[in-house]
This record gives structure tokens, C-alpha cells and sequence, in this order.
């Protein structure tokens, strides 16, 4: 599993970074605002990915045994700007990466995910950075839609 660590945080923390430079570069006003009246803000699924990479990572370190689900699972804590958004992304990635790497002996442990999938802690991993990327889509989308045609991952 050492191999999967040392391929697998590196590339967290860099889809951690072009999530921060996307938000970044998001008018400050769309960062609350609801695109077409009723698809998710930038600031809930902002949140959103935090607690993913937080809670992984803590599944990760054996911290927990089990993702928390129902009423154990905890509401998403909301960023209250850009910058808190830009502070909580790279926090938990960097959380969950130094977690892969410390802890590299556990990917293989198995672990339900929040849908009830067994799979490995590996994978889990992989999806939470899988996670990053398709919010990261749609904040590029939603940036299009607001006049911002560059492409601002490596900012």
C-alpha cells in the first residue's frame, strides 16, 4: 500500500489546489448564490468536500471505524467566504493526504462508504479525491456561465 500512498496524496493535494484556485477565481457574489434557482451553491458543496476529505482521513488513521451515517453523521460545516472555503479545502486535503501517507498500512482495511459499498480504505480515498474533482467541475461550470472562460487550475 506504500505505492498507492505515494501516488495517491500527491494527488490529492494537488486537486485540493485547483479546487482553492477555481474558488478563488469565482465572483465573490457567486459564492452563496443558487445557479438556476435550485442547483447547490459553491459555499454547501465547498463544505461539502471538507467534511468528505475530514472524515476520510480520520477513517483512514483509525480514528473512527465506520463513516457516520443518519444522526451520527454531522451537517456540513458552511465556509462563510471564499477565503474560509479556500482555508477548509486545503486543511482537509492536506489532512487526508498526510493520512494516506502516515497510515499507508490501513488502504487495505476495509471500510462502508456513506452508500453502504464495501470497499477498500484505498478506494475510499480515491473516491473523497474523485470527490474534489467533480465539485472542482462544477465550479468551472458555473464560472463559464459567469463570463470566465480561463482555465484556472494551475494559477
Amino acid at each position: 500500500m506504500e505505492q498507492v500512498a505515494s501516488v495517491l496524496a500527491p494527488w490529492i493535494r494537488r486537486v485540493s489546489g485547483m479546487y482553492i484556485n477555481d474558488l478563488k477565481a469565482l465572483p465573490v457574489d457567486a459564492f452563496t448564490e443558487c445557479p438556476g434557482g435550485c442547483a447547490r451553491t459553491p459555499q454547501e458543496y465547498t463544505g461539502e468536500v471538507a467534511g468528505m476529505n475530514f472524515v476520510t482521513s480520520k477513517l483512514v488513521s483509525g480514528e473512527i471505524s465506520e463513516f457516520p451515517m443518519g444522526a451520527d453523521r454531522p451537517e456540513p460545516k458552511l465556509p462563510a467566504t471564499v477565503e474560509e472555503g479556500c482555508q477548509m479545502i486545503s486543511a482537509s486535503g492536506e489532512a487526508l493526504a498526510s493520512a494516506v501517507e502516515t497510515y499507508a498500512a490501513n488502504l487495505g482495511n476495509m471500510t462502508k462508504a456513506p452508500w453502504g459499498e464495501e470497499m477498500t480504505l484505498a478506494a475510499l480515498a480515491n473516491v473523497a479525491a474523485n470527490h474534489i474533482m467533480y465539485h472542482d467541475g462544477q465550479l468551472t461550470y458555473y464560472q463559464s456561465l459567469k463570463g470566465d472562460s480561463e482555465m484556472h487550475w494551475f494559477d
